[in-house]
């Protein structure tokens, strides 16, 4: 489809785990690590 309709393609690599060979990180890696500081954060007032 891309060879006949003449489309470009950019691939982005997509994980939470930023386990993906040859990157430094990718899309979703910061945001899940934020939201686990925050309920790590917010935890530990809780237990105390």
């Amino acid at each position: 489809m891309a060879e006949q309709g003449n489309w470009k393609w950019i691939a982005i690599p997509k994980t939470i785990d930023n386990d993906l060979p040859l990157t430094q990180q990718v899309v979703e890696f910061n945001p899940a690590v934020d939201i686990l500081t925050k309920a790590l954060y917010n935890l530990t007032f809780t237990a105390s």
